[in-house]
C-alpha cells in the first residue's frame, strides 16, 4: 500500500508527500555530531566546536562548570562523529 501510494502521488504532483517521509528521529542528535565532526577535523579545539554550535554565551556560562557536563557533550559528539565515520555509518544502510 505504502509504494502505491508512494508511485500515485508521484505520478500526480511529480513529487512525494512529506508525510510519506517522517524526519529521523535521531536527526537532531546526528546532526550535532557530525557538526561537532566537521569541526575537529577542521582543527577547531573542543571550546571552538562548543560555542559553533551553541552559542558564546552558553559556552562561557557553563565551559567551566566543575561537572564538566558541556565539554563531555563535546567530546562525546566528536568520538561518536569519527566512530560514524569510521565504521558506523553502515548501521544506516541495514
Amino acid at each position: 500500500m505504502y509504494v502505491l501510494e508512494c508511485l500515485n502521488a508521484l505520478h500526480a504532483t511529480e513529487q512525494l508527500p512529506d508525510r510519506l517521509f517522517p524526519p529521523e528521529a535521531r536527526g537532531n542528535r546526528l546532526r550535532f555530531v557530525l557538526q561537532a565532526l566537521d569541526g575537529s577535523l577542521a582543527g577547531a579545539s573542543h571550546r571552538e566546536i562548543a560555542t559553533a554550535l551553541l552559542g558564546k554565551q552558553r559556552v562561557q556560562a557553563d565551559w567551566t562548570d566543575p561537572g564538566d557536563h558541556l565539554r563531555d557533550r563535546i567530546r562525546r559528539a566528536i568520538r561518536r562523529g569519527h566512530m560514524l565515520m569510521n565504521r558506523g555509518y553502515r548501521d544506516f544502510l541495514v
